[in-house]
Parts: structure tokens; C-alpha cells; sequence
């Protein structure tokens, strides 16, 4: 869809490994949009589930809700991914999208990846590795950012708050096991 090549999808990190004919088959489930600077392509709290592949232009991602000058949690350009954190953990999204410049975007929708997934496609199966490399990535990067903050810090309340993160995280993961790609 306009223009795209095979070439310029292959360099996409959520298409690594998947064959040509595979990242076709995500893409027949894609919407291609366009933004002009300064549009939000959602906001904190909205919960449409989809992973965006920015094509042209650049896109913000802010943490929203702090008390700080530059709230940017990752500047997205030409084959970078955002959104993966919702569309796999569904969830209202904590953080704002906006287009910095004039965007256009490949975005996959959660229904249509689902459905994917749910017909053993084998491209769905990929994507969802993909994006657990992406997160795994960034996650390690906050634990790296993590362990620098609390090394620099050692106040009495960052301390009692490193614990109160690491219990609730803890205490999430004791939940009985629910959602997911499968639906019943």
C-alpha cells in the first residue's frame, strides 16, 4: 500500500525473520494513515490496541502526569515500532502519541492480529516473538536506567518505593492466569 516495498518492510525489527510472503500477509491486515504534525495518534487512557510501524516522519511518546519539562519516553522514526506494550498486555495506554512531523504510519490492528494468531499464521506467530524481543529490549533498558537511579539515590523514600514496585510487580504476577492471544 502507497508505495511500500518489500525492501523498506524488511528493515522493520518486527519483521525480522518473517519470509516475504509472511510480512504480506500482515500487512493485507494493516491500515496505512497519515498525520499531520502536531495530531495525536492516541492519547493516555484511550484503549485501541494496535502496534504502529512509523514509516516517514518522526512521533513523540510521552509519559504523561509528570512534573517535568521533557516527558519523552521514545522519539519514533522511519521503521520503528510503538505501541507493543498495549497490544500485547491490553491496557488504557499510560502514555500520549503525537507526530512531530508529518507521519505516516503502518498499524496493525489487535482484532486483526488476532484472528491471525488464532488460524496459526504462522507471521502472527513471529510478530508476537518479535514484540516480545522488543519489550524484553526495553525492558532490560529500564533496569538498567532502574539500577542507576537507585545507585545515585539512596534516600529512605526511593528505597521504600523500590520495594512497593517490586511487591506490586510480584503480586501481579501471583494472579490467576487470564487474556492473552486465545479467546474462548
Amino acid at each position: 500500500p502507497g508505495g511500500l516495498t518489500l525492501k523498506s518492510l524488511l528493515e522493520v525489527p518486527l519483521f525480522e525473520g518473517l519470509t516475504g510472503e509472511e510480512i504480506r500477509a500482515i500487512v493485507a491486515n494493516c491500515e496505512t494513515n497519515h498525520y499531520k504534525a502536531e495530531t495525536r495518534l492516541f492519547d493516555e487512557g484511550d484503549t485501541d490496541r494496535r502496534l504502529y510501524i512509523v514509516l516517514e516522519g518522526n512521533v513523540s511518546i510521552q509519559l504523561m502526569g509528570l512534573m517535568i519539562d521533557d516527558p519523552i519516553v521514545l522519539e519514533a522514526g522511519p521503521s520503528d515500532v510503538f505501541g507493543e506494550s498495549t497490544f500485547f498486555a491490553p491496557r488504557a495506554h499510560s502514555t500520549r502519541a503525537t507526530a512531530t512531523t508529518a507521519v505516516a504510519t503502518l498499524e496493525l490492528p489487535g482484532t486483526a492480529f488476532d484472528d491471525l494468531f488464532q488460524s496459526g499464521n504462522s507471521a502472527a506467530g513471529k510478530i508476537a516473538l518479535n514484540g516480545a524481543m522488543l519489550l524484553g529490549e526495553r525492558l532490560q533498558s529500564t533496569d538498567a536506567w532502574v539500577r542507576e537511579l537507585l545507585q545515585g539515590d539512596k534516600s529512605a523514600e526511593m528505597i521504600r518505593s523500590w520495594r512497593r514496585f517490586r511487591h506490586a510487580l510480584y503480586a501481579r504476577s501471583q494472579r490467576p492466569p487470564g487474556g492473552g492471544f486465545l479467546r474462548v
